[in-house]
């Protein structure tokens, strides 16, 4: 696997799936209308699942949780990546995200040694918040082969879906130098996105609101519901991403009128 697959340093977003909310099935003419809006607004990439469908797809990368139903049975021989990494049709981007993995953890050891091992790991998203593991992988991994999105080569972030122009400004200024100017936007960024901490039904309505509109699917605010059995954001949650987001909604109008 060539080094030039590593994904490229900005902005990705994990795009949220959208639902016939009838049926529950997907909506595969709302899905594309939604992924080309976000492929259009700066950022980086999208993220998708299951290497095969997703190869043939067009996808350029995977990313990929180690696996972890078992929880403390989960050990570093489960874990072990050698068949995804030498099977793939696409670079795999191993994905650290301890909360929904029952508490797994990949520690920037195990994390080395497969980038190491395998041309075909190419990078690590770390949503684990542990600042010393950034920095020893940022150390020990040359950026041209392996990306570490916790902040060194960018971020893949859900706030993406509602706010892509901001979240690209923000990693653009800090690109650019600009580093008070980045810090100022961030902070109003990591206010409004407050809102949607309750989780995905909140990722999900704020990007009704704000996304869908630009996406060309005014009028159909519904597609963004969670898929049952989960339930959709209640109206003091709605109530929050419209008061905390209202101001870097303007923000985000006014970089695509620019754009």
């Amino acid at each position: 696997m060539s080094p030039s697959k590593v994904p490229p340093n900005g902005v990705w977003a994990p795009a949220v799936t959208l639902f016939n909310p009838e049926t529950d099935e997907l909506d595969l003419e709302a899905q594309t209308k939604y992924y080309s809006y976000l492929s259009k607004t700066g950022l980086a990439g999208l993220v998708l699942e299951l290497l095969s469908d997703a190869a043939e797809a067009g996808a350029n990368s995977a990313l990929v949780l180690p696996p972890a139903y078992f929880g403390k049975q989960t050990t570093p021989a489960v874990i072990d990546l050698d068949e995804v990494a030498t099977k793939s049709p696409i670079p795999i981007v191993i994905y650290n995200f301890p909360i929904v993995c029952n508490g797994i953890d990949l520690d920037s050891a195990t994390i080395a040694k497969y980038a190491k091992k395998y041309d075909s790991i190419v990078g690590v998203k770390l949503t684990c918040g542990a600042v010393a593991k950034i920095v020893r992988l940022s150390a020990e991994l040359a950026p041209e082969k392996f990306a570490t999105y916790g902040g060194p080569a960018g971020c893949i972030a859900a706030f993406a879906n509602v706010f892509p122009r901001v979240t690209t400004h923000i990693y653009k200024l800090h690109g650019e130098g600009k580093t008070a100017e980045a810090l100022a936007l961030h902070q109003k960024a990591a206010l409004a996105e407050q809102a949607t901490k309750a989780g995905i039904a909140t990722i999900k309505y704020a990007a009704s609101v704000f996304t869908a509109p630009r996406a060309g699917l005014a009028g159909q605010e519904k597609l963004f519901d969670p898929r049952r059995p989960y339930l959709p954001a209640s109206e003091d949650q709605k109530k929050a991403v419209h008061s905390l987001m209202s101001e870097l909604n303007k923000l985000e109008e006014e970089l695509g009128a620019s754009s």
